[in-house]
């Protein structure tokens, strides 16, 4: 990953921990060209937070000059949709930002 997109990666990761705390349980990113896509499974989001993401991920694209994508999942949503090509490419490819590793990538658990 290049300079810029690691460096919105790591603001991403310190706004969604503090953001979310203990509730946040994996933050993973691609670099796709010139965007980053930036997979955050949150414990019992709320589509107001969601929304919220959308205009944090605008702030990290103006910032870092590259763009920005958050794919918001419930910790119920992503267990859901896990099998899907998407989620599996995520967890296969995506890094984690998250130190320590996270829950979503044990089985059974989102």
């Amino acid at each position: 990953m290049d300079a810029e997109a690691a460096a919105a990666l790591d603001e991403s990761a310190e706004l969604l921990l503090k953001r979310f705390g203990e509730r946040l349980r994996d933050v993973r990113a691609v670099r796709e060209g010139g965007s980053l896509v930036v997979m955050v499974v949150v414990d019992d989001l709320a589509e107001r937070e969601e929304h919220r993401l959308y205009n944090v991920a605008a702030g990290l694209s103006r910032r870092h000059g590259v763009t920005v994508f958050f794919a918001p999942y419930s910790t119920h949503d992503f267990a859901r949709r896990r099998p899907l090509p998407f989620e599996v490419y995520m967890m296969e490819e995506g890094e984690s930002a998250l130190a320590g590793g996270t829950d979503s990538n044990e089985e059974g658990e989102a």
